[in-house]
């Protein structure tokens, strides 16, 4: 599991979402390869 991945679980995990709501994440891999001038921080 990467490190984005864990970071995601113990995210969702630690939500307190009502019973009738869902969240989905959907990470699109080609958007992952960003170019060093643009960084993006997951926080």
């Amino acid at each position: 599991m990467s490190a984005l991945s864990r970071r995601l679980a113990a995210l969702i995990e630690g939500l307190k979402l009502p019973e009738d709501v869902t969240l989905t994440v959907d990470i699109d891999p080609v958007s992952l390869g960003v170019s060093k001038r643009s960084s993006q921080k997951v926080v």
